[in-house]
Parts: structure tokens; sequence; C-alpha cells
């Protein structure tokens, strides 16, 4: 998830012998040396805090159904990421805290949604290790939806089905990882809390009579992080339906965007996941808080909620624009949907081919030679669209 670059970690720093609330120890190997503030240890390092949030979320999510959020995957994630955090250079998490106290020194919400982008451009070094961070969790989820529409098309599916599952796959996929980042939140929250806090339900007292304090804590912040999770799926996968998502447009059977130019492709996806992520890390931060509420009044149901909208809306943006810039053909594809279409409608083979044709020729690549070349043939009084 976007929004949570600033993650606490130190679950179980222990992976083997540990469990959830243990006390941090260094990872007993590849320890970072002393003097690691130049840019590429500080992009890898990013990198693999974000491999190790994308694990992380998909151990929460078995968690949630299994109800074993103390299982490998969130271990082995939280016990990579000290390591890898470890290595952030000095310097950059300086820049990391100055920015934080920037964003929250803000006034008003709609100070932080700015302050948390301006903060960001102010300091291309600390985005673009936040934007590193983020790589994993688009391709992870991005991903689900590309596994489902190739093996529909091994198995023969035609090309509705493919888009169709597709789409399916990376709203999925999204709606997957996105519940684990905003439900770990609430679950470790809520785990947390004071007891005195906890104690001023009756209920909880009960249950801890009968289980032990920590069984009951568990059970609570469970609770309450599945209230959560049914909620923050709802409104990740409703996002996933906007126009202009990545969710739409990437992967096999989806449109292409050869046709249009880099600058174009590139603006489409900005605005597309801009305005995608900053409901879905905005909305999500949100309901965590709602969820958090339950058991604690004194929770602030905006806390985040701004650098979410914000941070999570200009990152997903720059992201989704870069990603959209890469023209996508989607040629063979489109020739398979050309045939179909036409037989669907009757046609028998040359209509197929003609069919076929007509839309390999609308999905050409816009690059600037091609471009050169047509304004040469329009000179020389060429037709230059296809016939």
């Amino acid at each position: 998830s976007l929004d949570n670059v600033q993650q606490s970690t130190g679950r179980y720093n222990d992976f083997f012998n540990q469990s959830r609330g243990a006390s941090n120890r260094p990872a007993p190997f590849l320890q970072p040396e002393e003097e690691n503030n130049f840019f590429g240890k500080n992009a890898i390092a990013n990198f693999g805090i974000g491999t190790n949030q994308l694990v992380n979320a998909v151990g929460t999510t078995y968690g949630l159904i299994s109800g074993n959020m103390d299982n490998p995957a969130t271990r082995l994630a939280d016990y990579n990421i000290e390591f890898y955090q470890g290595m952030l250079s000095e310097e950059y998490e300086e820049k990391d805290r100055n920015y934080q106290d920037y964003v929250n020194s803000a006034e008003s919400t709609a100070g932080i949604i700015g302050r948390s982008v301006t903060g960001l451009v102010k300091d291309p070094d600390l985005m673009f290790g936040f934007l590193v961070r983020q790589i994993p969790m688009a391709i992870g989820g991005l991903g689900v939806g590309s596994a489902v529409g190739y093996g529909l098309k091994a198995f023969g599916a035609g090309a509705k089905t493919v888009a169709g599952g597709t789409f399916a796959g990376n709203v999925a996929g999204s709606v997957g990882l996105n519940v684990g980042d905003v439900s770990g939140d609430v679950y470790e929250n809520v785990v947390s809390l004071p007891t005195e806090l906890l104690n001023e339900d009756s209920d909880f007292v009960s249950r801890s009579a009968e289980v032990g304090e920590q069984t009951a804590r568990e059970e609570l912040a469970l609770s309450a992080a599945r209230n959560a999770a049914i909620a923050t799926a709802a409104l990740t996968a409703a996002t996933g339906f906007l126009p202009g998502t990545l969710e739409r447009n990437i992967g096999p059977m989806l449109p292409g965007n050869a046709k249009d130019s880099i600058l174009t492709r590139f603006g489409k996806g900005f605005a597309g996941e801009a305005f995608q992520e900053s409901i879905e890390e905005g909305g999500g931060q949100f309901l965590g808080n709602v969820a958090k509420s339950q058991v604690n009044p004194d929770q602030d149901l905006l806390e985040g909620v701004g650098q979410g909208i914000g941070q999570g809306g200009f990152l997903g943006g720059l992201i989704g624009g870069s990603i959209s810039a890469l023209p996508r053909s989607n040629l063979n594809d489109e020739i398979q949907k050309g045939q179909q279409e036409a037989a669907n409608e009757g046609g028998d083979s040359l209509d197929q081919a003609s069919r076929a044709s007509g839309n390999a020729a609308a999905s050409a690549i816009n690059t600037e030679d091609s471009k050169a070349l047509d304004r040469q043939r329009a000179r020389m009084g060429l037709d230059t669209e296809p016939g």
C-alpha cells in the first residue's frame, strides 16, 4: 500500500523463535556497514522493505482468514524489514524524519495533503526512495491479473473471458494487498493498547479471566482487523472500476494505448492512478481508524488520512503514469479479438481475417519515427491512415 511508507516494524524479530511482541534484536546476517549513505544502498534497502511489506500483507490476509496472525509469512516479513531499515543511511533517515515533521506540522487536513506532496517534490532523493518502496506492491497486485489472464489464454478461453478474468484478477490482487495493509495496522494498534483502557470494557475483562489477557487482546484485535478488512475490501474493489486505473488497463486482452503519444499515456495513467490511490489510501486509513475507535474511543478518525490522500495519490500517480507511458500495442490480443468478434457475428474466415487486420492496424505503436514517416507521406500526398 502506498501510504504505509512509514510503517513501524518489529512484530517478530527472531523469525524462528520469537512471537508477536518480542523484543527486537538485529538480524544475525549481512549486518549493514556504518557508512551506507550512498544512493544505491538506500535504493536496495527501500526495495527490500517494499518487497517484505508485500509478503507481510499476504501473510496478514492469510491471518485474517485463518485466525493465525502470528504466521511464518508475517514473521519473515518483519524480520527482513527490520534488517533493510538498518541499511538506510543516517542522512536518508533524517530526511524521512524531517519530512514527517514538516507534514505533521500542518494545521489542517488540507495542509497535510499539500505538504505530503510538496515535501516530496522538494526532496527528489526521498521521493525516489518512497517510489522504489512501492514498486513491489504495485507489481504484486497486477501480477494476479496477468496470471489469471495468461492462464485463461492457455486454456483457450475467448478474448472477452480473458479480458474479464484479467481485470478481476487485478482487482482481487489489489484488494488482498490493501486489506492486508490496513488490517495489519489495525491489529497492531489494538493488540498493543494499554491494559487500563481495555479493562474499561467488561466483556474484555470477562474474557481475560477465561483465557488470559494476551489471548483476549489477540481476539479483540483480530475482530477489529476483520471489521476493517470488510470495509477496506469494498472500497478497494470499487476504486478498481474507476477509469484510467492500472487494474482496467494492464494485462492480456485489456485495452492498448500505443496510438497515444508518450505524454498522453503518462498523463492518463497519472490522473487515473492518482485519483484512485488518493481515495483508496485516504479512505483505507479512515476505515482503519473507525475500526480502532470501536475499541479506543479516543482514536482520531482523521489520523493519517491527509497524508494517505496526498502522498498516496501523488506516488500512485507517478507509478501509474510511468507504467502507462510504456506503449501497449497488444497486437496479438487485438488480432484474436477481431477474429472472435467476426466469428460471433457469423462471419467466415475472410471476415475474421479482415476484422483482425483492422484491429492490428488500429493498434500501431505511436513513435517519433512513425510520426516523422507520416509527415513525410503527407507532404508527398500519400494516404497515412490504414485503408
